[in-house]
This record gives C-alpha cells, structure tokens and sequence, in this order.
C-alpha cells in the first residue's frame, strides 16, 4: 500500500528496532527530542507569565484621585475604605452581626468589585440621607444653585406635586443658560411616556430629553429597563440611591406622600467623575433605543393606546379604571374627525 509524501506508515521521528529478545525499544532521535523540550519549555514559561500578569491585576487596581487615575495597590485600597473610623463606628450599633464580621464579609466584596474600577480615593465627601424629604431638598437646592451642567437619569418620574416641581427645577435652571440632560425609563415613567405635555416645555426651553427603551424602540429588548437614579450638577455634586421623582419617594414634609423610605447619598470629590460616566453610559444607551423625537411616539404605540382609550370609554363606569389626567394634549395628535376618545395619560390601575 502506498502512502502519500506527507503521510507514512512509521513516523520519522520514531524508529523501532528488534533485539535478540524479541522485545521492540522505541527511541527519539537527537532533533526531535530537542523540538519537544524546547516546546515544552517554552509553555512553562507561558503559563508562568500569565499567572504572574494575573496576580499583578489582583494586586494593583485602578484608584481616581484628586490628580487623576493612577494604580495603587489592592489592600491600600482596602485598608483605605475599612479604616479605624468605619470600624469604630459599626462598633456603635447595638444587635446584629459584629463589626469584625461586617468588615470581614465586606472586604472580600469589595476586593472583588475594587477590579471593576470606579474605586476613587481623596477628598470625597458623603452625606448620607434617610429622611426622603431632606434628600429631596437638598437635590432641589442643588438644582437651584446649577450654573453650568445637571444630568438626571430617573426610573420613574411622575406628573405629581413632587414630579413636577422636579421638572420645573430643570425648566428653570434651562432658562438660566444651564445644560440640562434627563433621561428617563419609557415604562417606569409611562405617565410622562403618554402624557408627553409634561415635558414638552422642557424641551423648547432647549433641554435634552431622551427616554430610555420605549415601547417598539428596541425589538426583543422590552424588558431591558433603566434603573438608574443619579443626579450630577457642575459636574462637583452628585447625588445617587433608589429614590423616584414621585410623591411617594418623598416625605410629607416636601409635599410627598412618603409612602417608600429609601435610602440616599450626596457625593462630593473625585468620585463624581466616575457617577458622571455611569451617567453618558446610560444616555447614549438611550439614544440607541430611544424612538422618541421632539415630542413624537412610535406610530404603532399610539395605536395601541388609541385602543387603550376606546376601551376604557367602554368600560367608563367601572371603578377599577383609574387614570391621572382624563385626557392628554399633545400638540401633535389630535381626535379625528369621528370624536374619537384623547388618549390617556397613565396605564390602566387596577
């Protein structure tokens, strides 16, 4: 049987002899012994250096300061974040798990989440807010007092007292020159989404308005939403936690129902970079998804909602039917000809 050039029966790198005692002896020759250490060598080497580059990225890790972005080491970073202050005041508390334990536990976290970046150190400054009236008046002040820039990203802002005195607070600083940017979720905030009268004077007044995956925006996409609630001012001020701009994020001290505690914090100092880069993120997400353009929704979305809107006509004297507004005026949709029913401003509540 004949074997191609590239193929043989025997290797060539392997000969086999027959000693008198019929046993066979496989022996390399000097050349491919040689290639297969040297090969074997050199993956050694490889592997080694990987493991050395993968311990050098555990221990160093990228820190924002003052002068910048800079690589510090891990445990200085941690040491930094758990110092004596932070345990002497977990000490404080009475009942739970002991501080020891806590610091422990969170160290390990943070020493895995410290090589996601965003770490600063420095002069940051935190105010930490559980009262929900305080936090939001400290965001209105801070409002009031922008000169140059405010980013708010929102999941739910509604047509209430406490969301539209938000919304007046940006109006105002728009017409004081300020730059002003909002983006908001199109189903967390679906009062705004259908009720786009609300917005419609921030936007003439030259703000930027984007809504974060509306309906038909992004096909296969709609349970992608935007949870994010950050607020950053002159880029110095910043504010984030898990409060909406509704009358139930808000204590009645401010006007608010304070149906929800929640828990908010004011940052100051180099980490406000890092909230401001979560912030483009979240923004220019929205405006890949986003249909919405000065006022206009996706056509097949005011269909379904006109249809929304002949059904609930149908079923108007039903008490499980319960809508904000009892019509929505929007500059560029208008009852036909046939009477039909404005649309509404809020989902059906059940």
């Amino acid at each position: 049987m004949k074997v191609g050039r590239f193929f043989s029966s025997q290797p060539e790198a392997q000969t086999t002899k027959k000693n008198t005692n019929g046993s066979r002896r496989e022996t390399l020759s000097d050349g491919a012994s040689n290639v297969a250490s040297a090969a074997a060598s050199a993956a050694k080497a490889a592997k080694r250096s990987l493991a050395k580059a993968k311990l050098k990225r555990k221990k160093t890790v990228f820190v924002r300061g003052p002068d910048g972005v800079r690589m510090v080491p891990q445990e200085l970073l941690l040491d930094e974040i758990f110092s004596d202050e932070f345990h002497r005041v977990l000490s404080k508390h009475k009942g739970g798990p002991s501080a020891d334990s806590i610091v422990t536990n969170w160290r390990q976290v943070m020493s895995k989440m410290a090589l996601l970046g965003g770490a600063s150190l420095g002069s940051n400054q935190l105010t930490l807010f559980f009262d929900t009236a305080d936090a939001w008046r400290c965001k209105w002040d801070a409002m009031d007092a922008a000169q140059h820039s405010i980013r708010f990203d929102v999941y739910q802002i509604d047509p209430d007292f406490v969301g539209k005195k938000t919304l007046q607070k940006l109006l105002d600083a728009c017409r004081r020159g300020v730059k002003v940017i909002l983006v908001y979720d199109s189903f967390g905030s679906h009062r705004v989404t259908l009720g786009q009268h609300v917005i419609t004077p921030l936007r003439k007044a030259g703000a930027t308005v984007v809504e974060f995956n509306p309906p038909f925006g992004a096909k296969g996409k709609i349970l992608r939403r935007n949870h994010r609630k950050s607020l950053t001012v002159d880029e110095i001020i910043g504010f984030c936690g898990g409060l909406n701009a509704t009358d139930d994020f808000c204590g009645e001290k401010e006007g608010g129902t304070g149906l929800y505690r929640d828990t908010h914090l004011k940052l100051q100092g180099p980490c406000i970079a890092d909230l401001t880069t979560v912030f483009r993120d979240s923004f220019k997400t929205a405006e890949t998804t986003s249909k919405l353009h000065q006022g206009h929704l996706h056509r097949t979305y005011f269909r379904t909602m006109k249809w929304l809107a002949a059904f609930r006509e149908i079923f108007s004297g039903s008490s499980i039917f319960k809508y904000a507004s009892p019509e929505m005026t929007q500059p560029n949709i208008q009852a036909s000809e046939k009477n039909e029913p404005h649309l509404p401003s809020l989902f059906v509540q059940v």
